[in-house]
């Protein structure tokens, strides 16, 4: 085995209310999928409601004492998952740290920005793979690709690769659904992140409307590394890939956990091919039918 087979790592993600059954179907995935290398699985509760397109997106929010009874039976199943209360006494410090500036936490379109990095905080492992709650993942070698990068110092910060990435061009995007990075490198090489605004007639706009005007982390990522700051690379291999799921409305379909099933084994239709890696579940079969084994 090699060394870096051996390395283990912390899983960190944020939610929200509207989060609790997508993340009862996707954090069991992940402790499967990621086995022993998994230190621990962090889940940072954000108890403040969504804003902005973010909550036009979600629709209805759903009772927060509900995420944490769900986040709770799956503690008490797997003693590495961690719950954790987003803090926002901890918004000076760590926007600070992370951007130079003491009150960055949503962007102009109600994105977390505060809660992505804050999950990475909270993680105690120095290599961390931050991820949305509503991932999933087959990985069949792109996570010791992923952690090879990082400890050789050649990248920092990797993604997963994408289902079906050279059919829609993810190469050169940058993603925060889900990345990995050594925090302690990252810490030392990257921050603080140049703060970046949206042009200034919508910035102006934004503030009548009493809104940040921050562009979301996301596309501080982008900006930082056509500017050199980032070293970032989407793994490009027959290795795994990852999937977004599309709606939370999935996570209420009968057959959503057969469909996580065929996703951990990289059996995917024929027909979701087109959709990329947002997962469209009205094309996928739901019995007896043929499903073709996919690399990216």
């Amino acid at each position: 085995m090699s060394s870096n087979q051996s390395v283990k790592f912390s899983l960190a993600t944020n939610v929200c209310a509207t989060d609790g059954a997508m993340l009862q179907h996707t954090l069991p995935s992940w402790l499967r999928v990621f086995g022993e290398r998994l230190t621990e699985v962090v889940v940072v509760v954000d108890e403040r409601p969504p804003s902005g397109r973010i909550a036009s997106q979600r629709g209805h929010i759903q009772d927060g004492d509900d995420l944490l009874n769900r986040i709770s039976r799956i503690c008490e199943l797997d003693p590495r998952v961690r719950c954790v209360r987003l803090n926002y006494d901890c918004v000076p410090e760590t926007s600070l740290k992370w951007f130079g500036q003491a009150n960055i936490v949503r962007c102009q379109s109600g994105t977390p920005i505060f809660a992505f990095v804050q999950a990475v905080e909270e993680a105690s492992s120095d290599i961390v793979l931050r991820t949305d709650c509503d991932m999933l993942f087959c990985e069949s070698g792109w996570l010791n690709e992923a952690i090879e990068a990082l400890q050789s110092d050649a990248l920092d910060l990797v993604e997963p690769p994408k289902l079906g990435m050279h059919l829609h061009g993810y190469e050169t995007m940058v993603s925060t659904g889900t990345f990995m990075l050594k925090r302690s490198r990252f810490l030392e090489r990257c921050l603080p992140l140049k703060v970046h605004h949206l042009d200034w007639a919508r910035r102006f706009h934004r503030i009548l409307k009493g809104r940040p005007s921050w562009l979301s982390l996301e596309e501080m990522f982008k900006k930082e590394k056509e500017r050199g700051r980032i070293r970032h690379a989407l793994l490009d291999s027959s290795v795994g890939f990852s999937v977004h799921v599309y709606t939370r409305e999935y996570a209420q379909v009968e057959y959503f956990g057969e469909v996580i099933s065929k996703i951990e084994s990289g059996l995917i239709p024929d027909e979701q091919m087109p959709y990329g890696w947002n997962l469209t579940l009205e094309v996928w079969p739901q019995t007896n039918l043929e499903y073709s084994s996919r690399d990216v």
